[in-house]
């Protein structure tokens, strides 16, 4: 019996023995482990936490380049700008909007199909276009809405492509998706900023260089009034250190590139692209937005940040899309360079365009009706 007892306490002592090995085994693997995750600074639970709250915070603050857009040859003839998804609300599927500038005497003969993740196969869907209305109407060149509809659900797509009929040739465009964003987490008013018209030279056919200082007054000033979100479409103007004195400032501005493909566009040929793009681009990230230049500032009577007067005047006229703002041409004097500080008007100048604001709605693009603003509630200055 007592040789059992032994032989028992020998197997023990050897299962102990491989026990302490394994571990030690295993200790020195989680401490080399613990001490690769040291190195790379995150020694606590604290930097997992901070992660996860600011993923969380990235679903709520607006994101309008994603993916950047670019002026994308559909052929010889046709070039695309940028491509959204609109899904229906009421019945299954949906359509891609796109936003193509075309030759005047081209011929629109394009089939499209979608990328859906998860799917090798690209969907088929049915291709439509229509034509924007163009203010110039000797240019050579027309603004294009491409749709492509599907009427079953796949999901999200990620990518359009657009083949031409006669090359046969498939080019490919990435699709902006609208987020899932509440109400309560969206712009109340978003500037959509064109730098590229504003540079231009009329009939010297020069560009005009935007002295920083301009650059950062009107920013500035905007902010100052309640404008958080801007959206920029520019070619070369703001630079890195005028991004590092914005961000100083508090200024979140996304930056879009617009080379146009063509020859060079007037501001009133620009117009329809912006337009298009700006209302796309905003849509379930903002209640409202306006197309402004440089040199056109907004005056709400009140900080929008201290009150909702314009807000509610505007959500007062549910069927309306477009408010037409008062504008009133600065006299700038010699040596006062805060815009604000100039008070003298001319009562004649003529202005290219209207100034108007947009409530974000599907039915903004089309809906042609215009309801005037009253100047008490806001007013824009023009240089």
């Amino acid at each position: 019996m007592r040789k059992y007892q032994q032989l028992a306490l020998v197997i023990i002592s050897l299962i102990s023995v491989a026990v302490l090995i394994m571990y030690r085994n295993e200790n020195s693997k989680l401490r080399y482990i613990l001490e690769v995750v040291n190195f790379f600074g995150r020694s606590d639970a604290a930097a997992l936490v901070r992660i996860e709250n600011s993923t969380a915070f990235s679903h709520l603050t607006a994101d309008f380049s994603t993916p950047l857009p670019m002026w994308t040859r559909l052929g010889s003839e046709f070039h695309a700008y940028a491509a959204f998804w609109h899904k229906n609300t009421f019945t299954a599927g949906g359509e891609v909007v796109t936003i193509v500038v075309g030759l005047r005497q081209a011929i629109v003969n394009f089939r499209c199909q979608l990328q859906f993740p998860g799917r090798i196969t690209l969907l088929t869907g049915k291709f439509e276009f229509t034509r924007e209305e163009q203010t110039d109407a000797d240019g050579d060149f027309l603004a294009y809405r491409f749709l492509c509809k599907v009427t079953r659900d796949f999901g999200t797509p990620e990518n359009v492509a657009f083949i031409n009929a006669t090359s046969k040739t498939e080019h490919f465009l990435p699709i902006r998706s609208a987020r899932n964003t509440t109400l309560t987490h969206k712009s109340s008013l978003v500037a959509c900023v064109d730098m590229v018209s504003s540079t231009l030279g009329g009939s010297s056919g020069k560009s005009l260089h935007i002295p920083d200082v301009d650059i950062l007054q009107y920013f500035i000033h905007h902010q100052i009034v309640g404008i958080d979100e801007f959206i920029v479409y520019d070619r070369y103007h703001i630079t890195n250190h005028i991004q590092e004195l914005l961000y100083r400032h508090g200024i979140k501005i996304s930056i879009l590139p617009y080379n146009f493909p063509f020859t060079e566009a007037t501001e009133a040929q620009n117009r329809p692209f912006l337009e298009m793009d700006c209302l796309l681009r905003a849509r379930n990230e903002a209640k409202y937005a306006f197309l402004t230049t440089i040199t056109e500032y907004f005056y709400p009577e009140i900080s929008l940040k201290r009150s909702k007067i314009l807000f509610k005047t505007l959500a007062a006229s549910t069927d309306v899309f477009r408010f037409d703002v008062t504008t009133k041409t600065v006299c700038t004097e010699d040596g006062v360079r805060i815009l604000a500080e100039n008070h003298l008007y001319d009562p004649n100048a003529k202005t290219q365009h209207p100034f108007l604001i947009y409530r974000i709605d599907q039915r903004a693009l089309d809906s042609p009706r215009m309801q005037d603003l009253d100047p008490h509630v806001a007013i824009v200055h023009r240089r």
